[in-house]
């Protein structure tokens, strides 16, 4: 047996000369086998099984019909007449598959070469020589090179004549504020970077005094540097300068057609960057090349065109606010002359540009689009999909995004470099990676992949390296792996020699040459298809420790807590429906009704759908019939409240009555009511004289109103005045119910005759002159039998829409009006028979309701579904137990589901490759700053079973979640159909997905302190024999954590994690408990202060000078309700309802903590936060949050307000909002059940803790001087 260097010998001499890869691979084959390693042993071996076969072969069909292992000893028979070197590198190539798919363990299978072939075939094609071997060698260790193979430079000292050369012109340099282009928050950051630690580095400027001022010269010129005097600038807390470093490095640019080697200006800002604050933007959400190959789906008849610009200088084209200038200064001086002061005093230069650092690069969703625009610091790169079939009208044609970039740089006066430019370019480079439109793949360029061979090349000719080498080659190996990243898992042993190699060179195992030779190997394949479609077909697996299973899907299930109803009969009476007077369930389960008592029994009782709060509609004084309240009701999505009218036993005038009424308004679903109060004693018919049939004339009703006395006349007889306030008391009441919060928040019609006194009212004027109309025509044009003009006024823009016909074209056959004497002697008018709605006009104002109230049944069926999915969360995992969490979880989750109807599974897939993960393979759906894991719906396809086993043995849960998607992954090979497809697969193990953990974070916390308990153990040898020996171990813990000043909440963590690991010790740790007990009692928590009324109106008004209303607002409200800081987090302007007539103000909390996810009520009245609260609301959609960023941003929001009143960040937290608000009302109001009952707090031993501790605390919190006076 040779050695690895002996081995190398006759490689080094084959590359004493350059070779082709394709020419050293073919090679190489001879080679292998010599090694002696793992893989040349599976190669031998299986080139040995092979030759056992018969002479014809074992017939195809008696074989396993797995992708791998694939037959070697077909290859060549299948590839006959092709070039042999070309045969022979897929020949090495099928033989690395075949070893990493059968784990080294040589075995026969089928032939499947063909994809291969083309792979090879199309890399050698591109050309490209491997150095001779010295090269090799002397590359691998000359130069340090990144993860994306650009190789790393290093600071220079600086030279102007190359530096000033890299800048732009005069004219071009410093052309633009950097403010302008960014958000309002980083603008804020901008203008505000000072941040303070204790000791900063230090960093000097790399240029002796005549180049850094020959550099300075023309940096003033350009606008890029100016003087800063000795007081402006940054200064730490000890008065001491904060000053940076510059240097250069190394840059090549092409002028006049020849390259030449200049130098880019680095600003080394490490000191000032100690002092800065953190600008916390969305870089994570910066593209990364792993997503490409999921960002277009390109079909057959398509191509991807590449348009690119690239900004000159891009950073020295922005100027920094002038605040940055002391930031940015140098520790090098100048000579004041530069800025046309005296020569013999010398002054401090700093930047007035964005100094030029560093990059970033993360991963971003992809949009949904046929074109996806990516803009980096300096330059803008689009990849766009279009129709081959235009190929030749499009080339050279910019996209309009790339023409508006153009533009808008020439209006800014921004330089582009047109060296650079792409245009409507088929083939290009994007993220260092070179992407072909027309064959759709997206690679690392060629000559980086043959230099990777080349230098693996080295590795194996001299079977040693140091740990720099091995980095080298890993490093541009993995950023080639990127673009097929499952190849990555290549690497394994390499990283084992490179840990041996920190203290030297090392030899390298044969394991570690194996991989560095299959590395070489795999360059052809190692591309991304961008042409690779979407199987329909979507997997699933799981396992238990005795077996697993698999399924797969291809569409989704019908909408969730839906039934399939089609018997043609009512679900609840079982009476045969009448089409299409049908009654849908309003929360669209599905159900089909005969009735508004049906649907109100069926919602109370089995509906599928029972915790979905729908949009109600209320219709007052409706008649006997409620011929509106039913059209409503078979509009469907909207819910019908009871008719209220006197004929179905509803006396307005009653107590009960009223109080039924009261019922009906306050319900807090009601979004719509309609109000046609009695209309008799209101026309201004009266008084005049009726004809009745026998052509006699007599006098009509007496009239009781006029324009003066719309109330009724006041001489009157008092029984008429009796009949007047009834219907008075009638209209009033609607009017009132549009002039207050409710009209001003949901939707109201007030409907009377045309005619009508009731329009003369001043509540109806004083309505109709703000956000209500009146929608007016005949019921003639709706099929009535006579000419009767109707007036409704309302608030609603599509009822408006639809019921608004103020011109009647004329009908034939219309009867006239007249009267007729009843046997009592009393009048019968015509008239009366107009009284009910007819059919077209109840389903004409249901169709204009239910599209004004489309988004509140939307959200009603969202929040509905939210509500269910929560419930099922909270019985999931300890997790989400917490109502919080499962909320937010449950919301996304909700979201998800919008997509996953039947008919949209492509549209979902594509949804989901858009989110996968920075690896490129897998998806995470990830939720808040957290990045709170959220579970995927699986449950919305339609899954059939297709694998169901046992295994041998029992397992590990997460090695047999493992092996059963190996299983399921096994089974889609066998499939050629299958290949070249990109495909989602559901997995219920986060091990399975690639993930370290599947611990969650109290299981993490427990194990700690258990461990902290077993290492206290150890240390003292205490015995755990018996089961006292371990209560007097834990007791003995306990009593040192409180004699060290350990946390209470460790100590509990240890006793959760005994019991929680191990059940048995529930009550077997009695000394233990008592231990923890007496702690507790003498444990004083470090609440939160309280915010005093003072300070909260200096924070409110502070935001209100800044702009920040809806967060005055929200401290104001917060502080009224005693809010916990999640739920002002959750408030939005829609909870905020404002009382037109008074300053109150009510407030809907629709999360509590206490509240078992119901919403909650509270109303508080204040003139101020009244009038406050109404300049929000309407400069707001109902919709917008208070506070419209995440928690943490308003954290860093709240720690600004604080400092700007003089105290510092931990004097107050924002829960000091609901302490102050319970602390000031009580002391205000001297009432503890009140104080209870704001704070929603089950026990008053609580709220009186609460208000004890606030008052000291109130007491002892002083304020200084200075703080009083700002």
């Amino acid at each position: 047996m040779h050695t690895v260097d002996e081995w190398g010998g006759p490689l080094r001499d084959f590359l004493e000369e350059p070779r082709a890869p394709a020419q050293f691979m073919h090679w190489m084959r001879d080679l292998v086998p010599e090694l002696d390693s793992p893989f040349s042993k599976f190669v031998a071996l299986s080139a040995e099984l092979e030759r056992d076969l018969p002479a014809e072969g074992t017939p195809l069909a008696a074989e396993p019909s797995n992708l791998f292992p694939v037959r070697i000893s077909l290859c060549r028979k299948f590839l006959r007449g092709r070039d042999e070197a070309l045969v022979s590198w897929v020949m090495t190539l099928v033989e690395v598959l075949n070893y990493h798919a059968m784990s080294g363990k040589a075995q026969l299978g089928p032939p499947m070469v063909t994809r291969l072939f083309e792979a090879v075939k199309r890399f050698e094609a591109k050309g490209g020589k491997m150095a001779p071997f010295k090269a090799c060698r002397e590359a691998i260790g000359c130069v340090r090179f990144d993860y994306s193979g650009e190789p790393v430079q290093y600071i220079e000292n600086l030279i102007a004549e190359k530096v000033i050369a890299c800048w732009p012109r005069p004219e071009e340099a410093a052309v633009q504020d950097a403010v302008k282009f960014v958000p309002p928050e980083v603008r804020e950051w901008l203008e505000d970077p000072a941040a303070w630690p204790e000791k900063p580095p230090t960093s000097r400027v790399r240029a002796d005094d005549k180049e850094w001022e020959a550099i300075v010269r023309a940096g003033v010129e350009r606008g890029m540097m100016e003087q800063v005097p000795a007081d402006r600038l940054f200064r730490d807390h000890n008065g001491v300068p904060i000053l940076n470093g510059a240097g250069a490095v190394k840059k090549v640019k092409v002028i006049g057609g020849e390259s030449k080697s200049l130098q880019q200006f680095i600003s080394v800002l490490v000191p000032s960057n100690t002092y800065q604050v953190h600008m916390p933007g969305h870089d994570e959400h910066l593209p990364y090349l792993g997503q490409m190959a999921l960002m277009l789906e390109i079909d057959e008849d398509e191509e991807v065109r590449i348009d690119s610009e690239d900004l000159t200088s891009c950073f020295n084209l922005f100027r920094l606010p002038q605040q940055w200038v002391g930031f940015n200064a140098f520790a090098k001086q100048v000579s004041a002359a530069v800025f046309g002061g005296p020569a013999s005093e010398m002054a401090y230069v700093g930047m007035r540009v964005v100094p030029e650092t560093s990059e970033v690069s993360k991963l971003k969703w992809f949009p949904d689009d046929d074109s996806v625009s990516v803009v980096y610091l300096d330059s803008y790169d689009e990849v766009r999909k279009v129709s081959a079939g235009y190929r030749e009208v499009l080339r050279g044609q910019p996209s309009h995004r790339h023409q508006r970039f153009v533009n808008t740089c020439n209006e800014l006066e921004l330089p582009l470099n047109q060296g650079k430019r792409l245009v409507g370019a088929v083939h290009g480079s994007l993220q260092g990676g070179d992407i072909d439109g027309e064959t759709g793949t997206f690679e690392a360029a060629h000559d980086k992949k043959v230099d990777i061979m080349g230098i693996g090349a080295a590795l194996l000719g001299v079977g040693a390296a140091t740990e720099f080498e091995l980095r080298h080659f890993v490093g541009k190996a993995i950023f080639a792996m990127a673009f097929r990243r499952p190849a990555m898992s290549f690497l394994e042993k390499v990283f084992v020699d490179m840990g041996r190699s920190q203290k030297g060179r090392v030899t390298l195992s044969r394991a570690t040459l194996d991989e560095v030779y299959i590395t070489m190997a795999v360059m052809p394949i190692l591309v991304m298809n961008l042409r690779a479609v979407f199987d329909a077909e979507v997997t699933i697996t799981d396992a238990s420790t005795t077996g697993g299973g698999g399924g797969v899907a291809n569409c989704f299930k019908r909408p969730p807590d839906t039934i399939v109803h089609d018997s043609g009969k009512c679900l609840e009476c079982s009476q045969e429906l009448e089409r299409p007077r049908v009654y849908p369930c309003p929360t669209g389960c599905g159900a089909e009704l005969c009735s508004l008592g049906c649907i109100e029994a069926h919602r109370d009782g089995d509906c599928k759908r029972w915790r979905y709060v729908m949009p109600k509609f209320g219709e007052r004084f409706s008649g006997p019939n409620a011929p509106l309240s039913h059209a409503v009701a078979r509009e469907g999505g909207i819910e019908v409240q009871p008719p209220y009218d006197l004929l179905r036993g509803d006396d307005f005038h009653s107590q009960e009555g009223k109080e039924k009424l009261t019922s009906l308004e306050s319900d807090p679903a009601l979004a719509a009511e309609h109000w046609a109060p009695e209309c008799k004693l209101f026309s201004k018919a009266r008084g005049r004289p009726v004809t009745l049939p026998s052509g006699e004339r007599i006098a009509g009703p007496q009239p009781v109103r006029d324009a003066h006395h719309v109330m009724g006349f006041p001489w009157v007889s008092q029984q008429m005045k009796i009949q007047l306030r009834r219907p008075n008391n009638m209209a009033l009441r609607g009017l009132r119910r549009g002039a207050s919060t409710f009209g001003a928040r949901r939707y109201l019609s007030v409907e009377h005759p045309f005619n009508s006194w009731l329009w003369y009212f001043s509540l109806a004027e004083e309505l109709a002159q703000g956000e209500f109309e009146y929608a007016v025509g005949s019921n003639c044009c709706w099929g009535g039998d006579r000419e009767k003009w109707y007036a409704l006024l309302n608030n609603s823009p599509c009822i408006q829409e639809e019921l608004h016909r103020p011109e009647c074209p004329g009908h034939d056959g219309l009867k006239g009006y007249g009267a007729t004497r009843n046997q009592d002697g009393s009048l019968h008018f015509a008239t009366e028979e107009e009284a009910e709605y007819k059919d077209a006009w109840c389903a004409a104002y249901a169709r204009g309701l239910r599209r004004q109230l489309s988004d509140w049944c939307s959200r009603g069926l969202l929040d509905g579904r939210c509500k269910t999915i929560q419930k099922e969360l909270e019985k999931s995992t300890d997790r989400l137990a917490n109502p919080v969490a499962a909320n937010m979880v449950a919301n996304e989750i909700t979201d998800l589901e919008q997509d996953m109807l039947p008919g949209h599974e492509s549209i979902h897939l594509r949804q989901m490759a858009r989110r996968l993960s920075i690896r490129g393979t897998d998806l995470r759906l990830l939720l808040g700053d957290d990045n709170v894991e959220v579970p995927y719906p699986a449950y919305r396809w339609y899954w059939r079973e297709v694998l169901s086993y046992a295994w041998k043995e029992e397992r590990n849960i997460n090695e047999g979640e493992v092996a059963a998607f190996n299983v399921m992954l096994k089974r889609r090979s066998k499939d050629p159909a299958k290949h070249e497809l990109r495909y989602l697969a559901v997995v219920d193990s986060l091990v399975t997905r690639g993930a370290v953990s599947k611990g969650r974070r109290t299981l993490r916390a427990y194990r700690l302190a258990v461990d902290r308990f077993l290492t206290y153990v150890r240390i003292h040898s205490l015995p755990l024999r018996r089961q006292a020996d371990v209560d007097y171990a834990v007791s003995e813990f306990i009593n040192a954590m409180y004699q060290e000043g350990d946390s209470l909440a460790q100590a509990g963590h240890l006793l959760s994690g005994l019991k929680r690991f191990c059940p048995g010790m529930r009550l077997t740790l009695p000394t233990a408990s008592q231990y923890f007990r007496n702690w507790q009692r003498v444990h004083r928590p470090v609440r939160a202060i309280p915010i005093s009324w003072d300070l909260l109106q200096a924070m409110s008004g502070m935001c209100f000078t800044l702009g920040y209303h809806r967060v005055a607002l929200l401290l104001y409200v917060g502080f009224f309700c005693f809010l916990r800081t999640s739920e002002m987090m959750s408030l939005q302007c829609m909870h905020l309802i404002p009382d037109r007539r008074s300053s109150r103000l009510t407030v809907i909390i629709p999360f509590a903590k206490t509240s078992a996810g119901n919403p909650q009520v509270l109303v508080f009245s204040d003139p101020r936060v009244h009038s406050l609260a109404l300049t929000v609301l309407h400069a707001r959609e109902t919709q917008d949050f208070l506070w419209p960023s995440s928690p943490t941003q308003f954290r860093q929001f709240w720690i600004r307000l604080i400092e700007a009143c003089g105290f510092s960040s931990k004097d107050y937290s924002p829960y000091g909002i609901r302490r102050g608000g319970a602390t000031w009302y009580f002391l205000a109001t001297s009432s503890m059940d009140g104080t209870s009952q704001r704070g929603r707090w089950s026990c008053s031993k609580t709220a009186r803790m609460y208000i004890d501790e606030g008052t000291l605390a109130l007491a002892r919190f002083l304020w200084s001087n200075d703080q009083k006076r700002r």
